[in-house]
């Protein structure tokens, strides 16, 4: 039997939630964290609890419970409509478009790029070029 990845059943909850801008939460706590995840360079989960004077797992469990979606899952998810924006509107490689948005491992990037998008990050550029201006 052969193994074939199969997508994290948050994939398609991602599709939907981002890009989430300012509003989207009702909490103040938790729209300061997204304000904090939406930055270039964002914290780490703990440092954004620390920010907002809760416990890791306290701002864990507000971030889901507004959001419906882990902070982990967030960034990870803000990460790659990120890369798709740099991608569509830059002549970056893939490679460095990866690096830039923190992914280390290009085949990890590539990836979980197709699960989220339903096609590679050259199939992205390829694409955006195509389409008129």
């Amino acid at each position: 039997m052969a193994y074939r990845h199969q997508p994290a059943p948050v994939a398609s909850t991602l599709k939907n939630v981002l890009p989430l801008r300012n509003g989207a939460a009702r909490d103040p706590r938790i729209q300061r964290a997204l304000e904090l995840l939406q930055q270039n360079h964002p914290p780490r989960s703990a440092d954004v609890a620390i920010t907002l004077n809760l416990s890791a797992s306290r701002y864990r469990h507000l971030f889901k419970k507004e959001l419906g979606i882990s902070p982990h899952h967030y960034l990870l998810c803000a990460r790659f409509h990120r890369a798709r924006e740099l991608l569509e509107n830059s002549f970056l490689r893939v490679k460095e478009t990866a690096a830039l948005v923190g992914v280390n491992d290009l085949s990890h990037f590539v990836r979980d790029y197709k699960m989220l998008f339903d096609e590679t990050p050259a199939e992205t550029r390829i694409r955006s070029r195509r389409a008129p201006s």
